[in-house]
């Protein structure tokens, strides 16, 4: 029987991991999940793309990891993806969606959806000083050209794919959230590179004492 193929990272935020994990554990899904260059931290995109399936359908990675601070290529990955639905159109084949968790992106680096071209986006508001609840972006959701299908139901909220009584107030809250952290990025961005630069350097300064530390305490 078909399953679709899922493709991510083994660096994902375990909302991502976990779920993708269980599904191929109920026989949901095939998953194929890359370990990043273990000197730059990214995920390469020819290993992507030697990864990729007949029943490929979707690829899903972070924007920034949450651990290590990496930027993956997501700008590369897209073009990639888009000349492989080039030939998958033209020959009647699934086209391949692209997913990215921007969760830890936001409010530090610049996030602009057209750059990134990602057909799926998700955030949360904490990240980036807002209230605790996320939001999902879906490309041309309107002409229904990307997927979404809800997973539960007894309401008509959010266009019938989330019931329940909205929580206006979060809502709004995350909006203004964006919106502050969208027009002062580049104050926070400085503030940021300059708690990092010292943090580097004082961990330069302090690396002998480190290693015996290290050396003790085994």
């Amino acid at each position: 029987s078909f399953l679709p193929h899922v493709i991510t990272t083994c660096i994902e935020h375990d909302s991502v991991l976990s779920t993708l994990n269980e599904l191929e554990h109920d026989n949901k899904i095939e998953l194929t999940k890359l370990s990043p260059d273990v000197n730059s931290g990214s995920v390469s995109v020819v290993s992507l793309l030697g990864a990729v399936r007949p029943n490929t359908l979707l690829v899903s990675v972070m924007l920034a990891n949450n651990e290590t601070g990496i930027i993956q290529p997501l700008q590369e990955i897209h073009k990639s993806i888009h000349d492989i639905n080039i030939y998958r159109l033209q020959n009647k084949m699934s086209k391949i969606y692209l997913h990215s968790d921007a969760a830890q992106a936001i409010g530090k680096i610049p996030v602009d959806i057209r750059e990134l071209g990602v057909d799926y986006l998700t955030i949360v508001g904490h990240k980036f000083y807002g209230p605790r609840v996320g939001a999902l972006y879906v490309r041309d959701l309107e002409e229904q050209a990307t997927p979404l299908y809800p997973m539960f139901y007894g309401g008509g909220q959010e266009r019938g794919y989330r019931p329940g009584t909205e929580n206006t107030g979060m809502i709004v809250g995350l909006g203004k959230a964006a919106e502050l952290v969208t027009k002062n990025i580049d104050k926070y961005s400085i503030h940021m590179k300059r708690v990092r630069d010292y943090l580097e350097q004082r961990l330069k300064v302090m690396q002998c004492d480190v290693c015996v530390f290290i050396i003790l305490i085994i």
